[in-house]
This record gives structure tokens, C-alpha cells and sequence, in this order.
């Protein structure tokens, strides 16, 4: 019990950190392009993730071919789903819909349940 806490946790937290960490990525990068004097979008333009308010926006947009990649870089044992964000560096939330994606075009094989569910290339 001890052990699956500690686990739980250390996902949570690593969720956390990867969010942050594309959040203070994105704001240094408006502010190198404030001091260089790059123009902002005009009106009817997207805007940055920062602009945005709201639940669900903002989230890295992650294409399934990239994430067919990681998941075959963990070869025929497979990798979970936070394992794969972790190696590609985004939330693990961004990579429910291109994993869906990949398992109905049977690119992708599943196995096992819950937080045991490892991914591997078909």
C-alpha cells in the first residue's frame, strides 16, 4: 500500500513539474519576444497559451505519428502512459486522444488495467 502511494504521488508530482515547466518555457519565450521587439498577434489572431482562460485550452497538441515514436521506443514490454509523457515531455492528459487515435487504427497494442495499462507498437 505504501509503495502504491508513494507511486501515485511521484505521477502526480512529475504531472505537475511538466506543467509547470512548459508554462515558464512559454512565458520566457513572450518575453524574449517582448524585449526583441517581435510584434504580438493582431486582432482576430491567435494568441499565445498564456492569452487563454479557461479549462482544456492550452494543452500541448500532440500528433500521433510523434506519439506512435515514443511508444515504440519502448520496445516489446511497452511503456505507460506517463512514462511516454514524460519522454516526450508533455502532460499525460495531452496524450489520451492520440493514444485513442492509434488504438482504433491498431497501430498501437494494449495491455493490462488502470495505471498497469503499458503501451506497445502493433
Amino acid at each position: 500500500m505504501k509503495e502504491k502511494m508513494q507511486s501515485a504521488l511521484r505521477s502526480r508530482i512529475d504531472a505537475f513539474a511538466t506543467d509547470i515547466t512548459a508554462l515558464l518555457t512559454e512565458a520566457v519565450a513572450q518575453a524574449v519576444k517582448e524585449t526583441l521587439g517581435v510584434s504580438s498577434p493582431g486582432r482576430g489572431e491567435p494568441k499565445g497559451r498564456a492569452a487563454k482562460a479557461g479549462r482544456g485550452q492550452g494543452r500541448a497538441v500532440v500528433a500521433p505519428d510523434d506519439l506512435l515514436k515514443a511508444v515504440a521506443q519502448g520496445g516489446d514490454e511497452g511503456m505507460r502512459m506517463e512514462e511516454i509523457g514524460k519522454a516526450m515531455r508533455v502532460a499525460t492528459k495531452s496524450l489520451i486522444k492520440p493514444m485513442k487515435a492509434l488504438l482504433a487504427a491498431k497501430k498501437v497494442k494494449r495491455t493490462g488495467q488502470a495505471r498497469g495499462t503499458k503501451y506497445r507498437s502493433a
